[in-house]
């Protein structure tokens, strides 16, 4: 296959870019070659409006974007390697696609410590990770959340309103410091208090195991927590590794200009993976 624009990443940016395209270029064809099982959606929701809007269904995740634009969308797809000297990409799979003009969208990764991802522990990230934990709500009664910045307390927030016992697990002295003035997360961590989340600040996972239908959780501090389920909201790290084994300039993201555009000029970057001027 070839297409005038191929898109690596399956995400919002995939879906913003298309539509940007269909602006400029009615007819050219576009490629999204996306890792995600699910075609492109609205993210913010997975942490916010489907947990707190009963009115907002899964069916109003997706995007459309194959719809809106045209745009040929393949899910579950991972690229294996960039060919910049041949204008082509290669799938794990083996399938070929060629490209006029190229765009790395790949995200992020979440932050993971030693504990493999299960039914009972989600990196929170994609829709799938949404569905694991509604799922596992259904089940338990205690879920832990590891993780005090946006979407540590974002997904503390939404469990709470699920008749599920939650305990947040925080470095921060004070839940939110790091992130707002002294008087705002004093309020903030005062919220979670009351609305029944058990908050353990200054403190942060060491380790933790999965057994007997249970996790527990190691702490610095010599403390442990045991829940039927555990969420971790780290952070993210951009998943910079195709671009850097096609030869692209990395650091801390693909590197490009204020136009989205890196040293090869068939070449761009967007979104989380991106390193841009700001």
């Amino acid at each position: 296959m070839r297409y005038d624009y191929l898109i690596i990443g399956g995400g919002m940016v995939a879906d913003s870019a298309a539509r940007g395209i269909r602006e400029q270029d009615a007819s050219g064809s576009i490629g999204i070659l996306g890792a995600d099982p699910d075609a492109p959606y609205t993210r913010p929701a997975l942490s916010k409006k489907l947990w707190t809007d009963p009115d907002f269904g899964r069916d109003q995740v997706s995007l459309d974007t194959a719809s809106d634009t045209g745009a040929e969308v393949h899910t579950g797809t991972r690229v294996a390697s960039v060919d910049r000297s041949n204008s082509s990409v290669t799938t794990e799979s083996g399938e070929r696609h060629e490209y006029g003009k190229l765009l790395l969208a790949t995200g992020a990764t979440p932050t993971r410590i030693e504990l493999p991802p299960s039914p009972r522990v989600v990196y929170f990230r994609t829709f799938a990770d949404y569905r694991a934990l509604r799922e596992l709500t259904k089940t338990a009664d205690h879920i832990a959340v590891v993780g005090g910045g946006y979407i540590g307390t974002e997904i503390a927030a939404a469990l709470s309103l699920q008749d599920v016992k939650v305990t947040l697990v925080t470095s921060d002295a004070v839940l939110g410091g790091h992130m707002f003035p002294p008087t705002l997360a004093a309020g903030f961590d005062k919220g979670f208090a009351g609305h029944g989340v058990t908050v353990r600040r200054g403190t942060k996972i060491v380790s933790g195991a999965e057994a007997s239908a249970r996790v527990q959780l190691q702490l610095d501090d010599g403390s442990t927590v045991e829940a039927d389920g555990v969420v971790f909201g780290l952070g993210v790290r951009p998943e910079t590794e195709l671009a850097e084994s096609a030869g692209l300039a990395v650091d801390d993201g693909v590197i490009v200009d204020e136009f989205l555009r890196t040293e090869d000029e068939h070449v761009y970057a967007a979104g989380d993976v991106a390193n841009y001027p700001d």
